[in-house]
């Protein structure tokens, strides 16, 4: 009862916040008044619709952004209403109001349950396969198995979906429970695949606003209907705000990888380090950078490598509820030992992918919108020479909007 009186005074403060340029158009007056009608209806799936209205007409709107996140979490919608309770950080909000923002980040990060899925269809993904000509790299002759990768001309198409739920054991305790489920499968043939992740966790708050998380857990890949491997995880998140708009965060996850008899050499562990930076210029777009060092081990040295990745993402929301996304990610691996194929050389690869993703947030069905992503990425190797790829288009559906 006092959480829920909690919660409601947090809301009533809302109101506070100034109409903006709302007052100033009786058009965005109507259907904000439509919107909050629903609201106090509990009808939050329509006044969410009123809102996101609001908001294609002028996508730096305040007020409708407060009252959407506000609607997405009464209406148990929390990782999209997180999504803009962040954006509105970015404005120098009332005391007041900030206070009541970041109580309800904090209830959604630690406290609440959460669910979200994505499906990828990728179209026309090009086959390479190693030419059998003759070719010099570095004075060195390759040929058969040692020779660059060229495109075959054939193209397949593959979907994947990914599944993440996450369950509160005890709220008060902020204790958890995390599954993660992905299935992917190239299409007209046998090639799929199931993984599965299992954790439990804790959040412990070191301060009013950080907090550090461990999880421990197993995860288990299926392919092509058989065990391919299992193993223990483990991860450890702590996460502090670095001022009233912006996040960092550091984690680290540890996978151990059980593969079986015929994949023995696979047999090892992986260790990931990684620090994200989350920077909300304005309530309409954000920016977020993220560092990764992943160190693979395998009883096989040659498969053993350090891949060390950064990606950079630009998020935008523009007029008419469209929004454009932008990454660039780039990868180099070395792999501590050269394979008997190799000529005693160590591999070292290179490898830069570049995505635009559109959609549009009133393109939705039961909070489902398709997302169109285009990429291309480039490869390349001191071994394997890959060239660069073709363009390629993805077809997706999300939940994050």
């Amino acid at each position: 009862m006092l959480k829920r009186l909690t919660l409601s005074v947090c809301l009533w403060l809302f109101a506070t916040t100034s109409f903006a340029n709302i007052d100033r158009d009786p058009q965005l007056q109507k259907i904000f008044q439509q919107g909050m009608s629903a609201a106090s209806k509990a009808d939050y799936q329509t006044a969410t619709e009123y809102f996101r209205l609001m908001l294609k007409n002028n996508p730096n709107l305040l007020r409708p952004r407060l009252e959407l996140a506000r609607a997405l979490y009464k209406n148990g919608d929390y990782r999209v209403a997180k999504y803009h309770f962040e954006q509105v950080l970015s404005v120098n909000l009332p005391s007041n109001v900030r206070s009541n923002v970041n109580h309800f980040l904090t209830l959604i990060r630690q406290q609440l349950p959460s669910f979200d899925f994505s499906l990828n269809v990728l179209f026309n993904e090009k086959i390479q396969k190693r030419t059998k000509k003759v070719i010099y790299l570095g004075g060195i002759a390759y040929s058969g198995d040692n020779a660059p990768y060229e495109n075959t001309g054939i193209t397949q198409d593959s979907y994947a979906l990914a599944i993440n739920g996450k369950i509160p054991i005890n709220p008060k305790q902020q204790t958890f429970a995390k599954l993660r489920l992905e299935y992917s499968e190239i299409i007209d043939s046998e090639n799929d695949s199931v993984y599965l992740k299992a954790t439990v966790g804790k959040h412990y708050s070191l301060s009013k606003s950080a907090t550090i998380t461990p999880e421990i857990g197993v995860h288990y890949l299926n392919y092509q209907n058989k065990k391919l491997y299992n193993g223990k995880t483990f991860g450890l998140q702590y996460f502090k705000p670095v001022n009233q708009a912006n996040y960092l965060s550091f984690a680290y996850d540890y996978k151990q990888f059980n593969y079986i008899e015929s994949f023995k050499t696979s047999t090892g562990e992986q260790n990931k380090f990684s620090a994200t930076f989350t920077y909300l210029p304005s309530i309409s777009n954000r920016l977020d950078s993220t560092l990764t060092l992943l160190k693979s081990n395998a009883q096989d040295k040659a498969q053993a490598f350090d891949r060390l990745g950064l990606t950079l993402s630009y998020n935008q929301d523009l007029y008419y509820s469209w929004n454009v996304g932008v990454s660039f990610t780039k990868n180099r691996t070395h792999y501590r030992s050269a394979s008997t194929l190799d000529n005693g050389v160590k591999k070292k690869d290179k490898r830069e992918t570049f995505e635009i993703t559109i959609l549009n947030k009133l393109w939705q069905i039961n909070n489902i919108a398709p997302k169109l992503i285009i990429g291309k990425s480039k490869n390349s190797s001191n071994i394997d020479n890959y060239g660069e790829s073709e363009p390629y288009i993805t077809l997706g559906f999300t939940q994050k909007f």
